[in-house]
């Protein structure tokens, strides 16, 4: 019986949302499942303001008028006002909890954290890429071969996996330093 009542509810869901489209169920929906879990910043996002200009931001805070945004592209930061984005943006961040915004850090220090975080990653990237040829070398290796180049292939590859770890850490550390 449940089972039944759960099945007509996704119906007359589905047909709510057909009737009136998804665009205006979607954040009537949204506001009630954020008030069960408030999300926190910071957040990756594409920002449009009301003229259809878009930029990719990692979103730190924002207060009831104005949010502060980094850009992925250069690592500046910005304190924007909220009435200047557009209505999904608007929508979007007001989920979020509110919180003084102070005054902006260094351009120069946001630069150095987000051309630090792009290094990061760009090592990342390449460690896991030569993880991925020493594992096929280490396929290769004949059984003939002698035991310490398989051990020393195996060696490399663990200290990849630890500098990997440890890169994850770093940026980890890098996103908490930038959401402050």
């Amino acid at each position: 019986m449940k089972f039944l009542v759960v099945l007509l509810f996704g119906f007359v869901l589905l047909a709510c949302a057909a009737w009136w489209g998804w665009e205006t169920m979607y954040p009537k929906f949204l506001d009630k499942w954020s008030e069960l879990a408030p999300p926190s910043f910071p957040v990756d996002r594409v920002l449009t303001d009301r003229t259809g200009r878009t930029v990719a931001v990692r979103v730190l805070a924002r207060s009831d008028t104005e949010v502060r945004f980094v850009r992925e592209s250069d690592g500046v930061g910005f304190q924007y006002a909220i009435a200047s984005l557009s209505d999904a943006d608007q929508a979007f961040l007001r989920r979020f909890p509110t919180s003084p915004l102070g005054p902006l850090p260094e351009q120069a220090t946001l630069a150095a954290q987000h051309s630090r975080e792009v290094a990061l990653r760009r090592e990342r990237a390449e460690l896991e890429h030569r993880i991925a040829l020493w594992m096929l070398e280490l396929e290769k290796v004949n059984t003939k071969s002698p035991s310490h180049s398989r051990d020393e292939i195996r060696q490399r590859v663990d200290d990849a996996k630890n500098r990997i770890v440890d890169i994850d850490k770093l940026l980890l550390d890098l996103a908490f330093r930038a959401s402050r």
